[in-house]
């Protein structure tokens, strides 16, 4: 069996700017990104901030019962594509 490599083991840290505030993205094999909710945000612009399909995004959390409406604080998590 091979050896993770040794990016695979340490968090990867990405950052995007986009509407209007950083965003700070952080992944770990065993976890996915995840995005923090700020005032005013939607899936649909998290989703095109993060290059993302919507769709993508809807699948990855299923727990929001509505994508239009999220809370400030409110975790998200980023699919890979």
């Amino acid at each position: 069996m091979r050896r993770p490599s040794a990016w695979m083991l340490t968090t990867l840290t990405l950052s995007f700017v986009a509407l209007g505030h950083a965003i700070v993205l952080a992944a770990t094999e065993n976890q996915p990104a995840t995005y923090t909710a700020r005032p005013g945000d939607t899936l649909y612009r998290i989703a095109e901030a993060c290059h993302l399909p919507l769709a993508a995004l809807e699948l990855a959390n299923p727990q929001l019962s509505n994508p239009n409406e999220l809370v400030a604080g409110q975790q998200v998590a980023l699919p890979t594509v």
